[in-house]
């Protein structure tokens, strides 16, 4: 219940009323959505009701003269604001800005509610740190929700996200939105999966007299656009053109394990061991090369002259 204002000028009795304040409205509507019996949620189904009441919020936040972080943190996990999908708390929510969401998933606020103009926006923005939907925020926001799991659903949608994606180069000259692109997007297998770019190769004949032709190296280009923007924006993204050596050695292993050292198999682990030797040169004392080469310590890997029947670990051999 509120009182009247008429008391305000009598100080003595005003100043013992508590102030219905930002915190205030904050456990109110905490309390309201806690309630077994729902009674006063209908607030939350109209949308003029909610526009009046993030209006409300808003100015009451406005009158206030100091700030309430622990308010601003409760309002965030509070399920009460409107977006495409419906109520849902501030958690990777964005406001409308200058960029339009091109496959509908970003968790966008209802412009009809937020206009810019008002003091709910403003509140949002300033106090609850939300950011208006621009092509960096969406980056950060949107991309990585779309790509989680075992890669994107729908393969329209991803065709539509790497279009609009591969005409902003320019984000990959930006360190934050390079590396969360690099970290969280996903490129079609040849195997119908999905991997980083730095996982794999677009096929060439060359990769596969060294690699063996792995379908899941490989990206799968019918499932990209084919504009040569794409084709660019995905190489930039980390995508191999050598072997690496990590690949190298799994195909020594694959090999060996699935037959004996008959001449093909000795060809196939020849061509991907040289290689590993070519490489060590240029790369022998980095980190991750080596991580690979131990790999190959202990494994029954390798042919030995003369010997057709069975393979050798590399300590039980010699060069000549």
């Amino acid at each position: 219940s509120f009182v009247n204002s008429r008391l305000e000028p009598y100080a003595g009795i005003f100043d013992l009323i508590n102030k219905f304040n930002i915190g205030r409205v904050a456990n109110e509507l905490k309390e309201l959505l806690n309630r077994v019996d729902n009674k006063g949620a209908e607030i939350f189904e109209n949308d003029e009701r909610l526009s009046k009441l993030y209006s409300l919020i808003g100015h009451i936040d406005e009158e206030q003269k100091e700030g309430d972080d622990e308010a601003y943190a409760c309002l965030k996990t509070l399920p009460i604001w409107k977006t495409g999908g419906g109520l849902s708390t501030l958690d990777d929510a964005l406001l409308p800005g200058d960029f339009d969401d091109p496959i509908g998933q970003a968790k966008l606020l209802d412009a009809a509610l937020f206009c810019p103009e008002s003091s709910a926006f403003a509140f949002i923005e300033r106090k609850l740190g939300v950011k208006r939907q621009n092509l960096e925020e969406y980056v950060q926001k949107v991309v990585p929700q779309f790509f989680k799991g075992d890669g994107p659903q729908d393969i329209d949608q991803y065709k539509c996200l790497l279009l609009v994606l591969a005409r902003h180069p320019q984000l990959l000259d930006d360190d934050k939105t390079r590396s969360i692109l690099e970290e969280t997007s996903r490129v079609p297998r040849f195997d119908g999966g999905w991997s980083p770019a730095d996982a794999l190769y677009f096929r060439s004949e060359e990769l596969c007299s060294i690699l063996g032709d792995d379908r899941s190296l490989w990206v799968d280009q019918q499932r990209l656009p084919s504009e040569k923007t794409v084709v660019h924006f995905i190489a930039q993204l980390g995508l191999l053109r050598l072997p690496s050596p990590d690949h190298l050695v799994d195909r020594i292993l694959a090999v060996s394990s699935a037959s004996r050292p008959d001449d093909k198999a000795k060809h196939n682990i020849g061509a991907a061991f040289y290689r590993l030797c070519e490489d060590f040169k240029r790369n022998g004392s980095d980190l991750g090369f080596r991580s690979a080469i131990d790999r190959l310590r202990t494994p029954l890997c390798l042919p030995a002259t003369g010997q057709d029947s069975r393979w050798f670990a590399p300590e039980q051999l010699y060069a000549h």
